[in-house]
Order: C-alpha cells, then structure tokens, then sequence
C-alpha cells in the first residue's frame, strides 16, 4: 500500500464499522476522533491556512491501526472469497497444512498464490476494486 494510513477512505472506513456492527454512537465517537484533525503548515517562518484533511488515518493515533486492520479485513475477505471460488489458489507449507493466500502485517501484504496469467489477472482485478472502495493505493512494485 502506498501512503496506507492517509489513503484510508472516511466513508470506507466508517461503512465498515456499521457492517461489522458497531453500535451507532460509537461510531459517532470515532467519525469525531477521526474528522476533527486539521493541519498546518510553516512556510517561509509564517502559519499557513488551516488544512482538513478529507481521508486519511492519523499515524500515531493508538487507535488507528485498530481502524486499519478492519478496513484490510475487506481485502483480506475478497482474497478469501476469490479462493474458495477456485481463481486463485493458496500455497501449502506442508502436506496436510491449509493453504496460505496472504499475509498482513501493517500496510504490507505478502500474497501467496500459486502462478498462472488467469489468478495474477484476478489478483489484480481484487486489488483493484479494494483501492477503488477504500481509497487506498496499490504499490504494485
């Protein structure tokens, strides 16, 4: 992911929260959490405008890797669900061992998936339809 934390789409994020249920006020807490951060900039020794951000996830907020993860569940959903529908298929470490499709670990993602044009094309069709919903960018290097 390119930039993760400052990408993450607020109606994403907060239409996440409602599917996974979280109750409705709070909900309402973090939309405050999260949209009440503005910023500002020292240019040549003088304040500039107050900035609003329109996305994004505050980077060192305790509770923003928490957020993180529930919107990379999605993805984390649609490779499952891509799986199980035979388009791509996870590799095994050892014989009677599930297969393993991918890996999370903060903004980085392993996918592990064996190869062939139909499954990469696939893969990327996922990857991009997950950034076009949440506002997240793909770094496909």
């Amino acid at each position: 992911m390119n930039k993760a934390f400052d990408r993450v789409s607020w109606s994403f994020l907060f239409h996440v929260l409602k599917v996974y249920g979280f109750l409705k006020d709070f909900r309402k807490l973090l939309k405050l959490c999260v949209r009440t951060v503005s910023l500002q900039m020292i240019i040549n020794g003088s304040s500039s405008h107050r900035i609003f951000p329109q996305c994004g996830l505050r980077q060192g907020d305790p509770i923003s890797p928490y957020l993180f993860i529930l919107c990379m569940e999605i993805l984390s959903l649609m490779i499952i669900k891509a799986e199980s529908q035979k388009a791509i298929e996870g590799i095994n470490l050892s014989r009677n061992s599930p297969t393993i499709s991918h890996l999370f670990y903060a903004d980085d993602s392993l996918l592990c998936f064996r190869l062939s044009s139909s499954s990469c094309e696939y893969l990327r069709n996922i990857l991009d339809s997950f950034s076009a919903i949440s506002g997240q960018m793909i770094n496909y290097q």
